[in-house]
């Protein structure tokens, strides 16, 4: 029986909440790819583990490893491990392989770490020849939840409940680049064939409270980990409250999401 993520971890259950919004992007994503039979892969930032068994079912791969620096992730992806797939600890932006693998997928993770241009020359440097990375980020720093919760960070009473470091900052308007700049990078790292898309993804919510459920299981876990539980229950309430001023408490509500999806494939 899993146990109870630790407060601040990620939680399997929020984040399947929304498990067939969250997964359209990864089928898309795959759609990039060409199959590699018998091929090795890493799926960096796996969470729960369903997509990564998907990869390795629709890439036709020998074997797969998930990466994910959460405990309470890992322990609900263990549950899909064998048969090809495993899956360990670790930091996808140091993330290392004992010998090149044929693919390398980051679905919605690389916007948790900075510095992009070097994870992913780091990223290219595990591939084998011919071998193919496909990336899909966020790119929704200018969307009402995000920047109703970068607001709120910067208020009493939540400002000075963060402490001295101040407040967590928004790693999608802080971490992720513009489309031509992955572009950019693919090319630079000698990538010889390339796709780059910038994707609306048009979601209708029930109302929303189902938007704050939403972001509750992504980007306000970087929140809820530096703030007391009762300032936390607080700024939740007053999260929900501005935002249905700001979204005209639509039922239902248009939900539009922006990501970037980008695949390369080295040279042989």
């Amino acid at each position: 029986m899993l146990r109870e993520p630790a407060r601040g971890d990620w939680s399997p259950g929020q984040y399947g909440k929304f498990a067939a919004e969250r997964s359209q992007p990864f089928f898309d994503l795959l759609s990039l790819m060409d199959p590699v039979e018998g091929g090795t892969a890493a799926d960096l930032g796996c969470g729960p583990g369903e997509l990564t068994r998907l990869a390795l079912e629709e890439l036709h791969l020998a074997t797969i490893v998930g990466v994910d620096n959460s405990p309470a992730m890992l322990a609900s992806a263990e549950q899909r491990s064998g048969g090809g797939v495993s899956f360990v600890s670790g930091d996808i932006a140091t993330w290392q392989s004992s010998a090149p693998v044929d693919v390398v997928i980051a679905a919605a993770s690389l916007q948790w770490v900075p510095h992009h241009r070097e994870v992913l020359r780091h990223w290219t440097a595990a591939l084998a020849p011919g071998g193919q990375l496909a990336v899909q980020v966020p790119a929704n720093a200018h969307a009402a939840t995000h920047v109703l919760a970068a607001q709120m960070c910067g208020e009493e009473p939540y400002a000075s409940a963060f402490g001295a470091n101040g407040p967590p900052p928004d790693p999608v308007h802080d971490n992720v680049l513009a489309p031509d700049d992955y572009a950019r990078i693919l090319d630079d790292l000698g990538f010889v064939e390339q796709s780059v898309t910038l994707r609306v993804y048009p979601h209708r919510l029930a109302n929303v409270r189902a938007a704050v459920e939403w972001v509750k299981g992504t980007t306000l876990t970087r929140i809820e980990k530096r703030l007391p539980d009762d300032t936390y229950a607080r700024f939740l309430f007053e999260y929900e409250e501005r935002l249905g001023e700001l979204l005209d408490h639509a039922e239902p509500l248009f939900y539009p999401f922006s990501r970037i999806l980008f695949w390369g494939r080295v040279a042989t």
